[in-house]
This record gives C-alpha cells, sequence and structure tokens, in this order.
C-alpha cells in the first residue's frame, strides 16, 4: 500500500506544515495567492479555483479513507473542498490543527449514497452556469 498523502487546501506562508508530514506526503492544492471570493461577479474566479483544486485531487490521486485532507486556507475553500468530496468517495479524512493541544486531530467525514445523485458537483455546476 502506497503512503498517504495530505492534501492542504490553501497554503499560508505563517503556517509550518512539517507536523502534517507525520500523516503522509504534504501535497498543496491552492496557494496563497488563490483569491477566493464571496459573491464574485462574474463568477468564472471561483470556477476557475474549484477546477484547480479537482485538478489536484484527480492529479496526485486522492484516494479517498486512505489519504487526509488539511484544513488550512479561507473557509471558502473548505466549503468548496466539501463540495467536491463526494465526487470521489464515501468516507474522507479530515486533518484540523488543536490550538489547545498542538496536534493535528483526525476527523471522518462521510456521505450517505443510497440517495441517488447521478450527476457530480461540476457537473451540476456547469449546468448551473448555462442556466445563468
Amino acid at each position: 500500500m502506497r503512503k498517504s498523502k495530505v492534501f492542504v487546501i490553501q497554503y499560508q506562508s505563517r503556517f509550518s506544515y512539517g507536523a502534517a508530514e507525520t500523516f503522509g506526503d504534504v501535497r498543496f492544492m491552492l496557494t496563497e495567492k488563490d483569491e477566493i471570493r464571496v459573491n464574485p461577479a462574474p463568477n468564472l474566479l471561483n470556477e476557475e479555483i474549484i477546477a484547480k483544486m479537482e485538478e489536484c485531487l484527480i492529479h496526485e490521486e486522492y484516494s479517498p479513507g486512505h489519504d487526509y485532507i488539511l484544513l488550512s486556507g479561507s473557509p471558502i475553500a473548505f466549503i468548496m473542498v466539501g463540495m467536491l468530496l463526494p465526487d470521489f468517495g464515501e468516507v474522507h479524512q479530515i486533518l484540523k490543527f488543536d490550538n489547545r493541544d498542538f496536534v493535528y486531530k483526525v476527523s471522518t467525514l462521510m456521505w450517505d449514497f443510497t440517495k441517488p445523485n447521478s450527476k457530480s458537483f461540476m457537473e451540476k455546476l456547469h449546468e448551473h452556469r448555462k442556466d445563468t
């Protein structure tokens, strides 16, 4: 079995990600300079950000339940990744730094796929863009 990977949502230069390396090889989905907007007009910038995160997960061969998603960066980016994750699988391991204990803690995020949902998040997003 391959070593786990840690997918950091957004790099922040003021943080050290060394402690995350105990969970696996660190990969950064977004840079510090990637701009995420609330209610952008037009919405194309956020679509590019979502596509960049999705491409990282695909290119780096994200394996749900084996690899980790590390919460770092914009809370809006957290939501965007959360919308992408069901397209990759049901069970995901989330890393969050605990400021009290100064360690990363793992949480498990699960989706119930017994509910019918034939389209991926990206397909729904593109359909929405066509309608607006």
